[in-house]
């Protein structure tokens, strides 16, 4: 992509990208390129090429001879993605808590209490970019490059899955204490503990009980008491 056309894109694709996680433009809603390159000023090709890259974030889906639209992830996506989720991000508890510091602690407790402000202020835009961003800074934490590659490229579809899936966790005080417990538990070497608070909060947010069988995942055992 050449500067120019670089410069131009960038604030369109900003602001169209905070429209989404806003829900200012809904899950399977149609989008006109044109009424978009009049509304910011540019070519079509200047728009076209950030629907492209929404689509290579997940957000967009591309469909031919018709008008792109937001996409919307189906029961069977949405639990591919939470089965990923578990995978790497008990591997980067794993790893965070090998090389992890106390000022990495420190930022994720930040982040933490960032998304319980989110959640008593009702701000669920804050709250559900806290929370990818609590789980992205653990990837980061691990030193694992591709980890937090891997991490990093699912950041926004699990940031959109927050936004317009959010009535499938029963109980976001809950939801969003448990990263504080896993904090501690991480602060106390307790690996196991840790493990399971990951686990049940992946599992129970992505309905993965309903789609594997009991104690498929190593964690998801009897709470500890």
């Amino acid at each position: 992509m050449s500067r120019n056309k670089e410069n131009l894109s960038q604030p369109v694709y900003d602001t169209l990208l905070q429209r989404i996680m806003r829900n200012e433009i809904s899950a399977g809603e149609r989008i006109s390129e044109n009424k978009l390159a009049t509304e910011f000023g540019v070519s079509r090709t200047v728009i076209h090429t950030v629907l492209l890259q929404l689509k290579q974030d997940g957000l967009i889906k591309m469909i031919p001879r018709s008008s792109p639209q937001i996409e919307v992830y189906s029961a069977d996506a949405i639990k591919d993605i939470g089965t990923i989720r578990v995978a790497l991000d008990t591997l980067a508890i794993k790893l965070a808590m090998l090389y992890g510091s106390q000022a990495d602690y420190l930022e994720l407790e930040k982040l933490a209490k960032e998304c319980q402000r989110g959640l008593l202020t009702k701000d669920e835009y804050l709250q559900h970019t806290a929370d990818s961003k609590f789980h992205l800074h653990l990837a980061k934490i691990s030193q694992n490059r591709l980890l937090y590659q891997f991490q990093n490229d699912l950041y926004l579809r699990v940031n959109f899955i927050l936004l317009t899936h959010h009535d499938t966790v029963t109980n976001h005080a809950v939801h969003v204490q448990d990263h504080f417990d896993l904090i501690q538990a991480m602060l106390q070497r307790d690996e196991r503990y840790a493990q399971e608070i990951i686990t049940r909060h992946l599992i129970s947010y992505y309905n993965l009980k309903e789609n594997y069988p009991p104690h498929f995942f190593s964690s998801d055992s009897t709470p500890r008491r």
